[in-house]
């Protein structure tokens, strides 16, 4: 995908690749209720979780950075 962003978006493709890559660390940005199934939608549970991803919600992200390695790729998921 090209765009003018500061960030890279990646195809569903290129997905496994990442998420097999030991130099790429996941972080799933999605809030608590959604990640637990506990919504009202239906269809918002059903999309489990990432095998091997950091959860830090998109809220508290700023807040948690230092979480992170700063040598590794972030890869922000928000299925």
């Amino acid at each position: 995908y090209a765009n003018s962003l500061k960030y890279k978006l990646i195809s569903p493709f290129d997905l496994p690749a990442k998420l097999l890559n030991p130099n790429v660390q996941v972080v799933d940005v999605r809030p608590d209720t959604l990640l637990n199934g506990q919504t009202n939608d239906e269809f918002l549970n059903l999309f489990g979780k990432v095998k091997g991803a950091k959860h830090l919600p998109i809220t508290d992200l700023p807040a948690m950075l230092k979480q992170l390695d700063k040598n590794k790729e972030v890869l922000l998921i928000d299925l």
